[in-house]
């Protein structure tokens, strides 16, 4: 069996103490002699999401958390909207969203719309040091499931020839979420896996061979293209290992005019950090020598953003990681270009749309020298830094944030390394930050050039991270502590559906 099982309904016309039980009935037939417990369910009106685990980890559980957002009419009615379940596997900290989006195929801005609401609002991941980051970010890997509502903008005699000849990828040419995701309106560097089967929306109830074309309605007639309407798509931090084992949909179950999704997962999970003392990565120094002025330090020689704003305000930047005990910040950067110039469009890729921005910089004696808690290679390697740009007038609000991993910065002589991440704000992309980082015990050489002659040719890699934010699919490095845990998600399902698989560690 799965170590996780996530179930995330919409339209549920049963109590959540049933739905549960039945759940882990369903588990007990299906896996005998093994026991499930659960980790915590959220029921918003008829939205519901239900998290399970292998009875063997329930002591790896805690910080559970719960919270639902109501995006009906007027943001006050249920019938729209999430429940969502957070929690800490060991050290892995794991979301899982259920959501139902406004229906209809005119209505994908409003959709977008509910999204990004359900996003902001989510009180997942407050008592963190990160809770004042988008919801992405809070997460090593966080589940969005649901009835998403996109569909195909196609004609209904279309879709029924290519069903004739299974045909799935002429369809999703059409598919209303593929097209927002590309041009970055909504699930910023969420992945899906390949869907090889037919749309989940409108069968008939009782058949999984026809679908109905027309909903008859008191205030007129829907016409409904059969679309993919239930949806999983996984976000997961660089340097998560995650991969897709399944996804398909459940024809078996057909009472209703949905047909179950089903994901599986195989995801990386931390473990907590142990050093090993003979290892070369303590540099031959004592753990506690981190307060001395010769432990392992973080230095940023240069960074350089762009990034769209109207604020007057000048911007600095704010620091966040587990590393850190405190939150430092940078001095107040000047700006190379306050004006708007269409000459930045080309730094961009088009879809941004990031053509007009400002720039600002930080020189060495700008930035604050980051202090590791523990000063040890392999530990640094594992974790990020989290960036916050923050204007001098404002310090509480939020104008950009990215993520830099450290793996591939800290590896042993490597010098000062260049890196480039994308910033975001409000699941949106708003630009973008260059510069060099170092981990090093003494600062290292500065350059001869000048600063400015630094900017004007910085000799930085054209090579991107990408950002919680931004769909930029690449292969992932596995952390030097962790262990996998394998995982099962499903989407709109009035009876669970499950299939097999082990755990490792």
């Amino acid at each position: 069996p799965y170590d996780i099982y996530a179930i995330g309904t919409q339209e549920a016309n049963i109590t959540e103490k049933d739905w549960v039980n039945s759940i882990k009935k369903a588990l007990s037939i299906k896996h005998p002699g093994v026991q499930f417990n659960l980790v915590g369910t959220q029921s918003l009106m008829g939205i519901r999401i239900v998290v399970l685990v292998k009875s063997e980890h329930i002591n790896k559980i805690s910080c559970a958390e719960f919270s639902s957002v109501r995006t009906g009419v007027g943001g006050m009615v249920g019938n729209k909207g999430a429940a969502a379940v957070s929690f800490t596997f060991g050290s892995t900290n794991l979301a899982f969203v259920s959501c139902h989006l406004a229906a209809r195929a005119e209505r994908k801005i409003k959709r977008s719309q509910m999204y990004h609401d359900i996003s902001r609002q989510l009180s997942l991941g407050k008592k963190s040091k990160f809770s004042t980051f988008d919801i992405p970010y809070r997460f090593h890997h966080l589940f969005w499931i649901g009835d998403l509502n996109y569909r195909l903008e196609c004609k209904y005699t279309e879709v029924l020839d290519r069903l004739k000849v299974s045909d799935y990828a002429s369809l999703l040419v059409h598919d209303q979420l593929a097209k927002e995701r590309s041009e970055g309106r909504i699930l910023y560097n969420f992945t899906e896996g390949h869907i090889n089967f037919p749309p989940t929306y409108r069968y008939k109830r009782g058949s999984r061979e026809e679908y109905i074309h027309i909903k008859y309605k008191p205030t007129g007639n829907v016409h409904n293209v059969p679309s993919y309407c239930d949806r999983i798509l996984l976000h997961s931090l660089p340097q998560q290992e995650h991969r897709q084992t399944g996804y398909f949909s459940n024809l078996k179950y057909t009472a209703s005019d949905h047909a179950p999704v089903v994901a599986t997962y195989n995801v990386s999970t931390k473990l907590q950090y142990v050093s090993s003392r003979n290892s070369e990565t303590t540099d031959h120094y004592p753990l506690d020598h981190h307060d001395s002025d010769n432990a392992l330090k973080i230095r940023f020689t240069i960074l350089e953003m762009k990034i769209k704003s109207s604020s007057p305000d000048r911007f600095c930047l704010k620091f966040y990681s587990y590393l850190l005990e405190n939150i430092p910040c940078s001095r107040i950067a000047p700006r190379i270009l306050h004006d708007y110039s269409e000459e930045l469009g080309n730094l961009f890729p088009q879809e941004l749309s990031l053509a007009k921005c400002d720039v600002s910089h930080w020189g060495p004696d700008h930035i604050p020298e980051l202090h590791p808690i523990l000063p040890n290679r392999e530990y640094i390697s594992n974790e990020y830094i989290y960036i916050q740009v923050v204007s001098q007038g404002a310090h509480d609000e939020c104008f950009g944030q990215g993520i830099l991993t450290m793996g591939d910065k800290v590896r042993q002589d490597q010098g000062v390394q260049p890196f480039r991440i994308f910033l975001t704000r409000g699941g949106e992309v708003c630009g973008e930050m260059r510069g060099k980082v170092c981990l090093s015990r003494t600062p290292p050489v500065r350059e001869h050039r000048s600063f400015l002659d630094q900017l004007a040719n910085p000799e930085w890699s054209t090579t991107s991270e990408p950002a919680a934010g931004i769909t930029r699919p690449s292969s992932m490095a596995s952390p030097c502590s962790s262990g996998s845990s394998k995982s099962s998600d499903s989407g709109r399902a009035t009876h669970p559906s499950f299939s097999d698989t082990e755990h490792r560690s």
